[in-house]
């Protein structure tokens, strides 16, 4: 992990300001490979552990009020570039998992709740991604006038209850009148639509970054 670091000053002094931060790191590495190697790839993430919310039990709330889904309400974040998006939601999802393991490894919170938390997560990481993609594909092919698309989730996604190792089964669907045509500079039909759509949501969640990858 140190050999990691840019600079070990600022953990050293983090380490030195809260002593039970060593403990508390060293004993969860020790027993646990997932924040062991999560750590280790990513040591900035120690910054999470001094955050009294870190360490708060995860429940039942809307998944607006559970840290760190701080990015729902951030201008910055709906104004900034696909590619800055992509890569702060990966981020988000180290902080949403490292948090999942530590308060699974010590029973800090119901698994029940840990699990409808990373449901939580994915739900909005999706539609966020689809979000994302559909502005993509309408500045690029316009707009089909009464097109609908929804996601359904299958699996551990569908039943709400998913945990670190998850992937995602999703199947897309889509609705529209009779051979309609986008109203953009290229104009394509709505199956045509559908499937770029598709594509774009599919690469956003997978494709990798520099904060790594979303979901299989």
């Amino acid at each position: 992990m140190i050999e990691k670091l840019n600079a070990g000053a600022k953990l050293f002094a983090l380490l030195s300001e809260y002593p039970h931060l060593c403990r508390l790191v060293s004993e969860s590495m020790s027993q646990s490979p997932f924040i062991l190697q999560r750590i280790s790839a990513y040591p900035e993430l120690l910054d999470l552990w001094v955050d009294s919310r870190f360490s708060a039990q995860i429940t039942y709330a809307d998944a607006e009020e559970i840290y760190p889904f701080r990015f729902l309400h951030d201008t910055a974040f709906h104004d900034a570039s696909t590619e800055a998006r992509l890569d702060y939601i990966r981020l988000i999802k180290k902080e949403i998992e490292l948090k999942a393991a530590f308060h699974l490894l010590h029973h800090s919170s119901p698994h029940h709740a840990i699990s409808r938390y990373l449901y939580q997560f994915a739900d909005i990481a999706i539609c966020t991604m689809a979000q994302t993609a559909l502005a993509d594909i309408e500045r690029r092919y316009g707009r089909i006038a009464h097109f609908n698309f929804a996601i359904i989730g299958l699996g551990r996604l569908g039943a709400r209850n998913m945990t670190l190792t998850s992937d995602l089964d999703i199947i897309f669907v889509y609705q529209a009148q009779h051979d309609p045509v986008s109203d953009g500079q290229i104009q394509i039909g709505a199956t045509g639509y559908a499937l770029k759509l598709a594509q774009r949501i599919i690469n956003f969640l997978s494709t990798h970054t520099a904060q790594g990858s979303l979901y299989e």
